[in-house]
């Protein structure tokens, strides 16, 4: 009977095949599982670009910290080599110097000096040194003195 309903429909031209009318649920489906994998694939790539940042963050601030603890070992190398007390009177010096990756410095020069000995004494102090090897293969450095 509901054939002969649509066969009556169709030669009045009211319509012709009925539409396939797709369900709510079905549209909603859809929306559903298009959402579900750009989820899915928003997670694979976040947490992986959040690891990545973490990890460089890391790394930076193990770096730091590296540097860190050797410029207080280089310090503390310096004063143990520089004199509490000289005869050449109060003076300072300014000094440049770079180290190689052995630890031991590579060039010294001399940037300023009160006098020609405070300067003297200021190069043998860091010409002397011998220093653990750098983070990062070598380190430049300005170091500056006064003396007493």
């Amino acid at each position: 009977m509901a054939q002969a309903d649509r066969r009556a429909r169709s030669a009045f031209g009211f319509c012709a095949e009925p539409k396939r009318e797709e369900s709510k649920d079905t549209k909603s489906e859809e929306k559903t599982e298009k959402r579900e994998v750009k989820t899915d694939a928003g997670r694979d790539e976040k947490p992986k670009a959040a690891r990545d940042e973490k990890a460089e963050k890391a790394a930076d601030k193990k770096k730091h910290a590296d540097t860190s603890a050797y410029l207080r070992k280089l310090g503390q190398m310096i004063r143990a080599r520089s004199p509490g007390v000289t005869n050449l009177g109060e003076g300072s010096a300014v000094v440049r110097f770079r180290l190689g990756a052995s630890g031991a410095p590579s060039t010294v020069t001399l940037v300023s000096a009160s006098t020609p000995r405070h300067g003297q004494l200021a190069r043998s102090i860091v010409s002397g040194l011998r220093a653990p090897p750098p983070p990062g293969g070598s380190y430049d450095g300005v170091q500056s003195f006064r003396f007493h």
